[in-house]
């Protein structure tokens, strides 16, 4: 799978960026889905072989208690935390939501657009989406990656039960909205105490 390009944003007409990736263009070996069941890379964009994509797929609610995850309080405000151990390159999580066009993105603004192309975004506003609670770290231990129509987050090292998963946001995002106050990931806190 070729890596995601978080560099690249597109600031909408209200000041709100919405962060881009490249294309994931498949690859070989399995992987491990949201669902913890073993996958093809391609899995999903196969309803029938994905069980997050299957109709048996959990529903919101269940996977806000996803017991994977819990939610508490990081330097950066609410985040997302890890319960059990994810190994190097092991897929951890689905930013899902809303799928609307550019054009909507740029109507509504907002802070949780993931951009999937030039003419649809992903917008997690209702907070049915535990990966919208995934900070930004100028060091992070995850990445994002398109994969067809949809954005997985990937752990880039391993990550330890209690361990907060971050990414890095982006470079527009970073400098409109993280710059201006300070970055408060662990990376740029140590250094500023230091």
């Amino acid at each position: 799978m070729r890596r995601a390009a978080l560099s690249f944003c597109r600031v909408l007409a209200s000041g709100f960026p919405i962060v881009s990736v490249a294309s994931c263009q498949g690859g070989g070996g399995g992987t491990t889905c949201s669902a913890m069941r073993s996958c093809s890379p391609d899995a999903p964009a196969a309803p029938a072989a994905c069980p997050v994509t299957s109709p048996d797929a959990p529903s919101r609610d269940s996977r806000l208690r996803d017991s994977r995850f819990r939610l508490g309080r990081s330097s950066a405000g609410l985040g997302l935390f890890a319960t059990v151990a994810f190994p190097a390159g092991a897929r951890v999580i689905e930013y899902t939501g809303e799928r609307i066009t550019t054009a909507e993105a740029d109507r509504r603004g907002g802070r949780y657009l993931f951009a999937v192309d030039d003419r649809w975004v992903i917008d997690a506003r209702d907070r049915d989406n535990l990966a919208r609670y995934i900070n930004h770290a100028c060091r992070p231990n995850c990445e994002a990656r398109q994969v067809g129509r949809r954005i997985w987050i990937y752990a880039r090292r391993p990550i330890a039960p209690g361990e907060e998963l971050t990414y890095h946001y982006g470079k527009v995002y970073f400098q409109t909205f993280i710059a201006p106050h300070g970055c408060r990931c662990a990376a740029c806190r140590r250094r500023r105490a230091a």
